[in-house]
């Protein structure tokens, strides 16, 4: 879209914007390219090829590769590389052919050649071919190549040509082919016949007066480089023949044949060796026979011996370059050294003879002497089994005798000569064969005279002459078939059929005897007709017992009525119709009940087929039906559809006739009877099938004790598209194969019903399949429910027309990962539940789908499994409430039960002052009875407390003063009530100065609980305390002490200096520190004068600052000295009670 989008853009620009975008277009090309590009393949399978240009080799070599499947797209260089010796060079290649020049071919020298292909996406080199530029040379076919004839020899023609390069480059060796003018079948002469480097050749065993076509061509004699072009044709015709062909027997030997050779050096002969300058081998080009030994002597000659300085001693032997064992030399004499070897075709050509020397005055010298080629084979088999046989031509016989023979089991490798000879009388001719067969060509065929015939077989290796077969050509003639067959039918005869026809060959020759068969038509099961039924010279035949209007096929053949020669090949087939007859079976009547939906009538519908024997074109049917009490009948038409009839609303029983007729007649009615009620249970036992070579087969058991029916209707209905067929089997069948048109892949439900008396029984019936296959598709899957270890998997049936055959099992495949399992499980199963996965995982899922001939895979499914299950998340919240409510229930439970020491720890009991007993108590000695002025001091009753001791004041109150038992005594630790925190101000407290005073005080008048005047409280220490001993100052208020201080929450202070100096206090009570614990202390009631004047200046405060963590605090012990007198303290509440 990007370079659409360009390319539209390109016509809006101005011309100096053009070259810019052009350039991005461009780029944007060869970036896709690259995108879609490969990197270059190795270049394989090199090979070259040097011609000939004019009388040499051409300087250039031609080389072509496979550049590889897969085009790279981007541009790539291809480039043709070859090095000799230390010289590399190189040239430009095209893809798969290239080309390299040199100033002269090194022939006889390795050149490397390879190919290196580079693109922008990398490099290669093909593998380097290393060759002799020798072995890849194509010359041009040989030069002014003749033909010429030689009278006195019409059977041979005389061939010429020139070499088409220079023997130095290398000796050529020939190939000819010849054929006659006007054909296009070439025979080669073998290349055994033309070794060596030879200008001419002589065709010989051709046909005189001929013209025959020749073609030449070469290659280097050691099949080396190619085969050049063949030459171009040249014509000529062989010499007309003479009419007598004396044959001439001249033996020559073979110092004749030097003589000869040395007379006519102008005339050598075609295949005579080169001259040789060192020696030669005898015998020379030899054929040598397999499995037999072969000697051969090498001769060195004098020009060599004085050459080289060689002698027998120096010489060796090799079979193409494999040295031969000296175990098998045999030396002559000086000069020659024979070598014999037993020939197998592991000998190859050539034969080589070589000498080695090594001498002062030649140096080392290894020369080859002389070589040949040589073939080895077998001289040929003896021909057995020789048969003839004479054709007839027109309406004669063939001049022509064409024979046949078995050439023997062992191919005689060599060039074998097959002549085919005749003998009739005096006269013998013959004709050159092949190697099984052959043709003898007469003037006239001589039937009724013998012939002697016989085939002789030569090579070089021997010749053979088969047993001399005689006969009379009469016992070996082959006619033509029987002329102008024709079939014609009759009325009136619809089973038979008249043949006529007319004899082949004159009766001059022999007379014949007839061979007829017949099928009918489209069947290849030929009847033929008995022989004893056609015997004489006969040209016409009826054939009977055939069935009407049916189509039969006729042929007929001839022989020698003496059984002689050969049947003739059948004639061509002429068919005909016989003609009709009445209908000799009945029709096939069938029905199908389909109930109503509630079961109170029925509908029928009945089917019928035509007649198996109809005997002509059914015209129409005639259908009786009777009711109850009604007979119906209808005429129905053939129309060439379906043959139906349907009853509507059928509640009782029915019987049906029908009848079939054609033009001739009427068929005998079929019955069949539809009865009232339903059938009682089927008598059949069990109901099978198979499906076998192409054929379903259907078998069923019968209850032995019940009697066997009168026949069986076999029913059969296609699920798929409701076609339903039937046939009949006889009532003692146990089996039968469907006769229908039944289709693979597709399933059918197949019904037996037993017919008694034309009654249907109650039938059974099975699905089968003619041919099952694997499922068209697989199933499609789907998730019903996911869940954290398991899921719930469900999948659809196979449409019946995609399973192709019954499903057997389905196998569920899921996958994590790498890991895939798999379940069998049974074809009932539409859903299955996958247990034991892991959490929050991913799985890949499919199901296959079998059946007896194979699987399909379904569609992939993809699922996750979920972190939590459904309902886990609810059920974790609602256990947390759960929880969080018990918790909270028994928190509840717990406070309810603790609340007094819950409220003790959290909220201290404060007492009331102003309910306070205090007030009411007074010593023995009574108060003033003057009631104080507002802002003076009240009467108080102070206590001397001793710190120093263990046990409380409180406790030694209870036994040894004289109070009142309401009356209440403070602990030596005070609760602090009147002013113990720190900073706090020192307040005035006003009481009544007798126990039974008015208790209803003004907020101006507070009464003054206690004062604690020791060392702090609750670790508080004074800011300036004096070192007086701490006392304890007891209003005179009716509220009861606090209970709830320990004794061990801190040490008392003493009160504050200034307090002290101001406000002297005189003690109400003294306690003795001599006194001991069991001992009763006395009080002494000392009245405190009134301060009046000292109220209204009260204003000094406690400074309580509390002690630092980890100071050490210093408490009063027993040993510290108390003053004799200490002042008793009064501490003043300004503004009556300070509430807690």
């Amino acid at each position: 879209m990007a370079l659409k989008h360009i390319k539209y853009r390109l016509s809006e620009l101005k011309d100096s914007e053009m070259a810019v975008y052009h350039r991005v277009l461009l780029l944007l090309s060869w970036a896709s390219m690259v995108c879609a590009s490969d990197p270059p393949e190795k270049p394989e399978n090199i090979s070259c090829i040097v011609v000939q240009s004019g009388t040499e080799l051409s300087p250039e070599m031609t080389c072509s590769w496979f550049p590889g499947k897969r085009d790279p797209i981007l541009p790539t260089n291809y480039t043709l590389f070859m090095q000799v010796f230390e010289k590399l060079d190189s040239n430009p290649a095209s893809k798969d052919n290239g080309k390299l020049k040199f100033s002269t071919m090194p022939i006889f020298t390795n050149v490397d050649i390879w190919v290196e292909v580079e693109n922008s996406l990398g490099k290669v080199k093909s593998e380097v071919l290393r060759l002799d530029p020798e072995e890849i040379v194509k010359t041009n076919p040989p030069i002014n190549v003749t033909v010429t004839s030689e009278d006195g020899f019409p059977t041979s023609l005389w061939i010429r040509w020139k070499h088409p390069i220079r023997q130095e480059f290398f000796e050529l060796k020939y190939n000819i082919r010849y054929c006659k003018n006007g054909s296009h079948v070439w025979t080669e002469v073998p290349p055994t016949d033309t070794v060596g480097y030879i200008q001419s050749f002589r065709l010989q065993s051709l046909e005189p007066y001929t013209d025959y076509i020749v073609q030449v061509r070469c290659i280097n004699n050691r099949d080396l480089g190619y085969w050049s072009e063949w030459s171009q044709n040249v014509t000529r015709k062989t010499p007309e023949a003479m009419k007598t062909n004396p044959r001439i027997n001249v033996t020559v030997t073979s110092e004749d044949f030097t003589a000869i050779l040395s007379n006519n050096k102008s005339q050598q002969a075609i295949n005579e060796p080169p001259e040789f300058c060192c020696g030669k081998i005898f015998p020379e080009t030899p054929v040598l026979e397999l499995g037999k030994e072969f000697t051969a002597t090498c001769v060195l000659s004098a020009l060599g011996k004085r050459d080289t300085g060689a002698t027998a001693d120096d010489i060796y032997w090799e079979f193409k370059k494999v040295r031969v064992s000296r175990e098998r030399y045999t030396k002559i004499n000086d000069s020659a050294v024979s070598m014999t070897v037993n020939v197998t075709s592991q000998l190859e050509s050539p034969l080589t003879c070589h000498v080695s020397r090594s001498n002062s005055a030649h140096g080392h010298i290894n020369r080859n002497v002389h070589g040949m080629f040589f073939t080895a084979g077998y001289p040929p088999e003896k021909p057995e089994n020789i048969s003839c046989i004479v054709v007839q031509s027109g309406t004669e016989l063939s001049p022509e005798m064409t024979c046949s023979w078995f050439p023997g089991k062992r191919d005689p490798i060599l060039p074998t000569n097959y002549t085919l000879f005749m003998q009739v009388y005096e006269k013998q001719d013959s004709n050159p064969a092949s190697k099984d067969n052959g043709k003898l060509k007469f003037s006239t065929m001589p039937i009724f005279t013998n012939v002697d015939i016989w085939v002789e077989v030569e090579n070089s290796l021997g010749k053979v002459k088969s047993e001399v077969l005689r006969l009379d050509p009469e016992e070996i003639v082959k006619t033509n078939p029987p002329l102008y067959v024709s079939v014609t039918s009759e009325d009136g005869f619809p089973t038979s059929l008249l043949i006529r026809w007319k004899h082949p060959i004159r009766q001059e020759f022999f007379e014949l005897k007839y061979n007829i068969r017949y099928c009918k038509n489209g069947s290849h099961v030929w009847t033929e007709v008995p022989p004893t039924d056609t015997v004489g010279y006969i040209q016409s035949f009826r054939l009977q017992s055939l069935e009407p209007y049916t189509d039969y096929v006729v042929q007929v053949r001839c022989i020698n009525n003496r059984d002689l020669g050969y049947w003739s090949e059948w004639s061509q087939n002429v068919t005909r119709k016989t003609p009709e007859a009445t209908p000799s079976s009945k029709p096939d009547l069938w029905r199908v009940i389909i109930p109503s939906a509630d079961n109170t009538a029925k509908r029928v519908r009945l089917m019928w087929k035509d007649p198996v024997h109809s005997n002509g074109r059914i015209l129409g049917y005639n259908l009786t039906i009777k009711k109850e009490r009604k007979t119906e009948s209808l005429m129905i038409k053939s129309s060439g559809g379906r043959k139906m009839y349907e009853l509507e609303e059928v509640k009782g029983a029915v019987l049906v006739y029908i009848t079939a007729h054609n033009s001739v007649g009427v068929s005998k009615p079929a019955s069949l009877l539809i009865p009232r009620e339903d059938q009682v249970p089927s008598q059949l036992k069990k109901l099978s099938w198979l499906s076998q070579h192409g054929s379903l087969w259907v078998s069923w058991e019968w209850e032995r004790d019940r009697h066997r029916p009168t026949e069986f209707v076999l029913e059969w209905l296609s699920v798929s598209d409701g076609s339903l067929d039937w046939q009949r089997e006889p009532g003692n069948a146990s089996s039968a194969a469907l006769k229908g048109e039944l289709q693979p892949f597709k399933r059918y439900n197949i019904t037996v019903y037993p017919v008694l008396q034309g009654k249907p029984k109650k039938p059974l019936t099975v699905a089968a399949y003619l041919q099952q296959g694997p499922p068209s598709i697989g199933p499609s899957l789907k998730v019903t429910q996911n869940g954290k270890t398991e899921v719930w998997l469900e999948w659809e049936e196979l449409p019946l027309d995609s399973q192709n055959g019954f499903i057997t099992n389905y196998t569920l495949f899921y996958k994590s990962g790498n890991v895939e399992k798999s379940i069998v499980l049974p074809p009932s199963n539409k859903s299955y539940t996958l247990k034991n996965l892991l959490r929050e995982t991913k799985y890949v899922v499919r199901v296959m789908a079998s059946t007896v001939a194979g699987s399909t895979n379904g569609s992939e499914f993809t699922f996750s499994t979920l972190k939590y299950a459904p309902g886990e998340i609810e059920a974790i919240v609602v256990l947390v409430c759960i929880g969080f409510l018990f918790f909270t229930v028994l928190t509840v439970l717990v406070c309810i039960n603790k609340k007094e020491m819950i409220k003790k720890h959290i909220w201290p009991q404060v007492p009331d002052p102003s309910n306070s007993t205090i007030a009411n108590w007074s010593p023995d000695f009574p108060s003033r009875p003057d009631t104080p002025k507002e802002g003076s001091l009240t009467d108080v009753s102070v206590v001397e407390v001793d710190v120093f001791e263990k046990k409380s004041l409180a406790e030694e109150d209870k036994t040894s003063l004289p109070l009142k038992k309401d009356k209440y005594l403070s602990e030596e630790h005070s609760s602090g009530i009147g002013g113990s925190s720190c900073m706090s101000s020192p307040r005035q407290s006003v009481s009544d100065s007798d126990e039974g005073g008015d208790s209803g005080q003004t907020t101006a008048s507070t009464v003054q609980y206690s004062s604690v005047v020791a060392s702090g409280y609750k670790g508080q220490t004074p800011a300036q305390a004096p070192a007086v001993p701490p006392t304890f100052a007891r209003s005179e208020s009716t509220q009861p002490l606090l209970e709830g201080e320990d004794h061990h929450d801190g040490d008392l202070h003493g009160p504050d200096p200034a307090s002290t100096h101001r406000y002297p206090r005189n003690p109400y009570f003294r306690r003795n520190r001599t006194v001991e614990g069991g001992t009763m202390l006395k009080l002494h009631q000392i009245e405190i004068a009134e301060q009046s004047a000292s109220s209204s200046s009260s204003s000094s405060s406690l400074g309580f600052c509390p002690v630092e963590e980890g100071s050490q605090q210093t408490t009063p012990t027993a040993e510290v000295g108390v003053a004799e007198d200490p002042t008793p303290s009064y501490m003043p509440q300004r503004s009556g009670y300070r509430p807690q």
